[in-house]
C-alpha cells in the first residue's frame, strides 16, 4: 500500500499523529507507546539498525508492520470498510473516531 494508505490505516486503528521534524514527511503515528512503520528497511537504514529486535527496542509497532506490510491498496480499503462495520452507528453512517474527524462507509477519513 502506498503512503497516504498506510495513514489511513494507522489512523483508522487508533494511531494518533505526532508533529516531529525528525519524523519521515514531519509526522509519526503512535498508539500505546508504539509507533506505526511505513517502510520497515528505510527505517532501519535512517536509524542506523539491522533487526527488527532493535526496532521493538525503540517502540517501533513491527507485529502491525508484518501483519500490514503485503497490502494493497484495495486490500487496505476492505480493512478499513471492516473497520467502519465493526464503529458504525448505523448502516451507511459515518463512524466518530476524534477531534473532529469521521470514517465513512467508503473507507475515507475527513470532516464532516
Amino acid at each position: 500500500m502506498d503512503y497516504e494508505k498506510s495513514v489511513e490505516l494507522a489512523l483508522a486503528k487508533g494511531y494518533q499523529a505526532v508533529p516531529d521534524p525528525n519524523a519521515y514527511r514531519g509526522v509519526f503515528y503512535v498508539r500505546n507507546g508504539l509507533i506505526w512503520i511505513h517502510e520497515i528497511d528505510a527505517l532501519k537504514y535512517s536509524l542506523g539498525v539491522s533487526s527488527t529486535e532493535e526496532l521493538r527496542d525503540h517502540s517501533y509497532d513491527v507485529d502491525s508492520y508484518y501483519k500490514y506490510k503485503d497490502y494493497s491498496n484495495d486490500m487496505a480499503d476492505a480493512e478499513l470498510e471492516s473497520l467502519y462495520a465493526e464503529l458504525s452507528p448505523g448502516e451507511g453512517q459515518p463512524a466518530y473516531l476524534m477531534d473532529g474527524m469521521y470514517l465513512f462507509p467508503d473507507g475515507s477519513i475527513g470532516e464532516l
